[in-house]
């Protein structure tokens, strides 16, 4: 059962918790709650993501019967296989995958007219910031991401261990969309890596679709935390978690389906 009239009720993803990222986006919220400017651009504590489930998504689906959950349960032992292909084939490069977890970018809200942050040009600054100071923001973001970035390889996917963090997340999206089990997939395109931050989505308890009411300007939290640094840290597990649901087990983060290794 998959109707589009049912929401997600579960999601893949790639914890974020090791090293000091929980503790980097518990500190960016602080600094931009404490702002003077942050109620006039329309942020309030409801729209973070709790730092200790900060996590790079790839992708949400429906399982509403045993028989859909038994196949995402199959397919995620099926990436694990992949994955244990994707790092041995060049030992060299380590068998774990090592992320750096820096840099802001906003998304821009479909029919805005405007792509993203980084290719607009804003028409107007924020309460207290000049226009110069924001060129390359606009006033219509329905989220703020951190980026996410293999460390010590190159940008290229390739052979050897070039780009494996994207070869798994390709692995991801390939084994489960072929299941026809992805409801969405978190990797489309040129395949961002970047983990949420902000969200106005996050104000409901309900995962329905975002209204036109959930848009905020994030122009300067983009000028003033464009660097934001969330450290570096090793890439455990590949989690298929239940929406809403937690684990005082894993720290509070998402119960978990089912999981298979990041590493050899």
């Amino acid at each position: 059962m998959s109707s589009p009239a049912l929401p997600v009720t579960h999601f893949l993803n790639i914890p974020l918790t090791s090293g000091n990222a929980p503790d980097a986006a518990r500190a960016f919220r602080a600094a931009v709650l404490s702002s003077p400017w942050a109620a006039g651009c329309g942020i309030d504590a409801e729209m973070f993501v709790e730092p200790g489930h900060l996590h790079l998504s790839l992708g949400s689906l429906k399982l509403y019967s045993n028989e859909r959950r038994r196949r995402a349960t199959q397919a995620v032992d099926e990436v694990g296989a992949a994955v244990r292909a994707i790092l041995s084939e060049d030992i060299g490069g380590g068998g774990q995958i090592m992320a750096g977890i820096q840099g802001l970018q906003g998304s821009a809200k479909a029919g805005s007219g405007v792509a993203s942050h980084s290719s607009a040009t804003a028409s107007s600054a924020p309460p207290g910031q000049s226009q110069g100071a924001v060129a390359g923001a606009n006033s219509k973001t329905d989220a703020v991401y951190v980026l996410v970035e293999e460390l010590g390889l190159t940008a290229e996917v390739g052979g050897g261990n070039k780009g494996r963090l994207v070869r798994v997340c390709q692995a991801v999206a390939d084994i489960f969309g072929g299941a026809g089990l992805l409801h969405e997939s978190g990797g489309g395109g040129a395949m961002t890596l970047r983990a949420t931050l902000i969200d106005p989505g996050l104000r409901s308890t309900t995962f329905v679709a975002r209204s036109g009411a959930d848009i905020f300007d994030a122009r300067r939290v983009l000028a003033e935390h464009a660097g934001l640094d969330c450290g570096t840290g090793s890439l455990e597990a590949l989690h298929l978690s239940t929406f809403g649901e937690f684990d005082v087990n894993l720290g509070g983060y998402f119960r978990c389906l089912a999981q298979c290794p990041l590493h050899l």
